[in-house]
This record gives C-alpha cells, structure tokens and sequence, in this order.
C-alpha cells in the first residue's frame, strides 16, 4: 500500500496542474531583491540571521509571504539558505506566468528555500490552487516543477480534493 501512495500524490499533482495544458510554473530568480515589512527588525552579524516580528510581509517578485515573525538565515558566505515564516497562520502567494489564479499555501511554519524553488509548509497546512486543495500535517511544494508532496505525520494523513474540469 505504502507503494502506491507517492505515484498516486504524482498522478493527482498533474491532473490538478495541467489539466488545461502547462502553465508556466512558478519561478522566481533566487537573486531578485526581497523585500520585507514588518514593524520591527533586527539583524545579528555573527550568526547571519534578522528576525522581522509583527505584520511582516515578504516580496520577491511574484512571491508574497505574510507571517507573525520571520528569520532569515545567511550561511557564512552570505548566501541566503532558508526563510522561515511563523503565523497563526503564515500564507505565500505565488503566481504563474499566463495562469491569472495564483497558488495560495498556509501552515503555522514556512520554510521558504528561495535558492531550491521550495517551500515546506508545517502544521495544519494547506495549498490551494483553484478549487483544488492539498491538506495535510506537511506539505512541500516545487515551484518551478510544479511538485507537491504530502507527508502523514502520526496519526493524521494528507487529503487532497481536486474537481474535475471540463
């Protein structure tokens, strides 16, 4: 059974997202300019890290994140690795090229991996896209192939709803 549970998460991936052919996926150069919001700021030099709390709104290109607190986290050549974002809940906003409907996620944690096109979304998370949903304890999606995988964590298992269009 065990088996038959990633090619079926695949399958309902591509029926979901190229049911009207193949948009264009959602890809953000990871050297765009990030801009961020918040009400407070701060940065700390020798760990490489800000912390952004209160109202916070991230942007990169046509990416838009909105958290309670969000860490960015540089490695020691100043690249940035992982954005995490914590809200009750965190949303992201993505959209495609020649697709007016854009992705919409929510989770209690984001972790935005700008460099990997990758977002995983923790606690009560949930991708829209259309009328289709994913729900599920963890989510990840890739977002300029246009993946997403469902994790069952203890006793909770993903749901996805797709409805079919004509």
């Amino acid at each position: 059974m065990k088996h038959h549970i990633k090619p079926l998460i695949f399958m309902l991936c591509l029926c979901t997202f190229n049911v009207y052919g193949t948009p264009a996926p959602i890809k953000i150069d990871p050297t765009s300019p990030i801009q961020i919001q918040a009400d407070t700021a701060s940065f700390d030099q020798t760990k490489q890290e800000a912390v952004h709390t209160g109202n916070v709104i991230l942007t990169q290109g046509t990416h838009v994140l909105h958290a309670d607190t969000l860490t960015l986290k540089k490695d020691l050549k100043g690249q940035l690795n992982v954005i995490t974002a914590i809200g009750n809940p965190a949303t992201f906003d993505g959209k495609r090229q020649n697709d007016p409907n854009p992705v919409y996620a929510t989770a209690k944690t984001i972790y935005y991996y700008p460099d990997k096109q990758l977002i995983v979304l923790e606690g009560s998370a949930t991708i829209e896209h259309q009328q289709d949903k994913f729900r599920g304890p963890v989510l990840s999606y890739q977002l300029d192939k246009q993946i997403i995988n469902a994790t069952k964590q203890s006793d909770e298992r993903p749901i996805i709803t797709i409805h079919p269009r004509a």
